[in-house]
C-alpha cells in the first residue's frame, strides 16, 4: 500500500507538470493544437485522481485506492495515445527515436501498471482496513510449545 501510495505521488506529480508545461508550451507557440489540449486535459485528470488518491491512501482511506486505479487507467490510455501519436505523427511529424519510445514506454505504461497492480493488490485492502477498524482483533502468532 506504501510503495502503490508512493509510485502515485509521484506520478501525479509528474501528470500535473506536464499538464502545466503544455499548456505553457501552447500560450508561448500561440497555436491551439487540439490534440495538446486533449492530451493537457488528460494529464490534469490523472495527475490529480492519482495526487489526491495518494493521499487518501496513506491516510488509509478505501476511496484514495480507487482513485488511484482510476488515474493509472487513465494514465495507461494516455501513455497508449502517446505512444501512438509517436508512431502515427497525429499532433505532428512522427518521431521514431527508441530513447523517446523506450521513456514513454516505461513512463506511460509501465509504472501506472506497476502503481495499478501494487494498488489492486489484497493486502493493500487488508492494510487500508486495519486502520479503518481499529477494535479489530489482531491475530498474535501461537505460542511455542
Amino acid at each position: 500500500g506504501i510503495i502503490a501510495g508512493l509510485l502515485a505521488l509521484v506520478g501525479g506529480l509528474v501528470g500535473t507538470c506536464f499538464a502545466v508545461l503544455s499548456v505553457i508550451i501552447m500560450i508561448m507557440d500561440g497555436e491551439f493544437d487540439v490534440a495538446g489540449a486533449i492530451f493537457g486535459l488528460l494529464g490534469i485528470a490523472f495527475g490529480l485522481a492519482l495526487f489526491i488518491g495518494a493521499i487518501l491512501l496513506f491516510r488509509r482511506k478505501m476511496i484514495g485506492r480507487r482513485l488511484v486505479v482510476g488515474g493509472c487507467a487513465v494514465a495507461i490510455l494516455f501513455g497508449i495515445a502517446a505512444i501512438g501519436d509517436m508512431f502515427i505523427g497525429i499532433s505532428g511529424d512522427p518521431s521514431r527515436e527508441p530513447v523517446s519510445i523506450g521513456f514513454a514506454v516505461l513512463v506511460g505504461i509501465v509504472v501506472p501498471v506497476l502503481t495499478l497492480v501494487l494498488a489492486m493488490l489484497p493486502s493493500t485492502t487488508v492494510w487500508i482496513r486495519a486502520k479503518q477498524n481499529a477494535l479489530a482483533p489482531q491475530f498474535y502468532p501461537p505460542y511455542p510449545g
